[in-house]
């Protein structure tokens, strides 16, 4: 999963799949809605929301402890749309 920012502001998840890549220019799709889709500005920024822990047995990831957790929380619901 990757969240995306345009000019500060949290524009959208959009679910992915790792071994086929990112489109080139992605398209988010409203899954309850077909007909509702946003394409993502290609000058968006993205960040990976999920990241693996371990990889082949190796853990390759230490996760923040719960300040850090608190905090980002609090950074990230503040860039939402207000709507």
């Amino acid at each position: 999963m990757r969240r995306y920012s345009h000019h500060g502001e949290l524009i959208g998840d959009l679910i992915w799949d790792e071994p086929s890549g990112l489109p080139e220019s992605p398209v988010m799709i409203d899954p309850l809605d077909m007909t509702r889709r946003k394409v993502i500005p290609s000058d968006a920024v993205g960040e990976d929301l999920l990241v693996p822990v371990f990889r082949q047995g190796r853990r390759v990831y230490d996760p923040p402890g719960l300040p850090e957790i608190r905090s980002r929380v609090g950074e990230q619901l503040s860039r939402f749309h207000a709507a």
